[in-house]
């Protein structure tokens, strides 16, 4: 894409398939630490020298190379001569489902990856930098443009046209052997996610004795209360209890359900009758940063930097962003 646009002088088309690789390598390290970058775009060019694969670079250089072009690409992106290239393509939302070749959304978005790439050289590498990256953060959230990155499916009657994780239930990668169906009606939260929204009833995990919540309060098989920590109030936002005497069951990974169960005793992970959970609707959408990620960006640069009430406050915003993102009041 780069090089076509090149060769066409569209400078909008390089300017946002740059941030998209950029995000991309940004993944990639971030989950299998080193990876090739200094000989793999020299090695892609030449099919003749393709005798090898690229050397690996160090995760350490990854980040400081993501970090340098960041910096070079922002430049660009407030550069008048590349945002109003008489050469530039045109680029609606058929090319660009997220921001319709708004340059300034874009450029927003490649601000957001460079805090997330600052935020990577703390506390590790280097702890003086936790101001560059508070800063970094505000100046994605402050830039006029800011919106998050979403792609949002049409939610039409076609299933390729909705969201893989909504009710119409989209088989992904259709004809591959990699193919993978939504059972989404069908699947079990684990521990771990249990973990996560808080399903605790007096330290034993939630729905282990059939423990239920009747007003607020956690009873087990005989009715008696149990003393529980706060059920995060995205839980039943997330999934949908199906069962007030199970509520909010859930299994450890791979034991197995008990012959006693039935998947009605677990939450439906679809939400198909509230329709609580924005990401398992048909029309539903997948974030490529979240607002909210970059408020915990801030904090955790606060918290290493020793100002622990800001690291505080801005955990809360962060906290009510996401929540609000369920439709969970103040």
């Amino acid at each position: 894409l780069i090089e076509d646009a090149e060769k066409k002088n569209a400078r909008n088309y390089i300017l946002i398939a740059k941030t998209l690789r950029l995000n991309s390598l940004i993944l990639t390290t971030d989950l299998f630490g080193d990876i090739p970058v200094r000989e793999t775009f020299a090695y892609a060019e030449s099919v003749e020298d393709r005798t090898g694969s690229p050397r690996y670079d160090h995760q350490s250089y990854v980040y400081a190379y993501l970090q340098s072009e960041l910096e070079d690409l922002i430049k660009l992106y407030d550069d008048p001569e590349w945002i109003n290239c008489p050469t530039n393509g045109v680029i609606d939302e058929k090319q660009d489902r997220m921001f319709a070749g708004d340059l300034g959304k874009w450029r927003a978005f490649t601000k957001a990856l460079y805090a997330r790439v600052m935020l990577r050289q703390i506390p590790n590498q280097d702890i003086s930098k936790c101001q560059a990256v508070i800063d970094a953060v505000d100046a994605a959230l402050t830039d006029p443009s800011w919106a998050e990155p979403i792609y949002k499916f049409d939610g039409t009657n076609v299933p390729e046209q909705c969201c893989m994780w909504g009710p119409m239930q989209p088989k992904m990668n259709l004809g591959w052997a990699q193919a993978r169906a939504n059972l989404l009606e069908s699947a079990v939260p684990s521990e771990f996610m249990g973990a996560i929204l808080g399903f605790y009833p007096g330290g034993t995990p939630f729905g282990r004795t059939f423990e239920m919540i009747d007003n607020g309060v956690a009873k087990d098989s005989q009715n008696r209360k149990v003393a529980m920590y706060a059920l995060d109030p995205r839980a039943s936002k997330i999934m949908e209890p199906r069962n007030q005497l199970t509520g909010m069951l859930h299994l450890e990974s791979n034991i197995g359900m008990d012959i006693s169960n039935s998947i009605t005793d677990f939450p439906d992970l679809l939400c198909q009758s509230k329709k609580t959970n924005p990401y398992t609707k048909n029309d539903g959408y997948i974030p490529l940063m979240t607002t909210e990620e970059l408020l915990f960006i801030k904090a955790e640069a606060q918290y290493w930097a020793g100002d622990m009430a800001g690291a505080y406050a801005t955990t809360c915003e962060a906290t009510k962003q996401n929540m609000a993102r369920y439709g969970i009041n103040e």
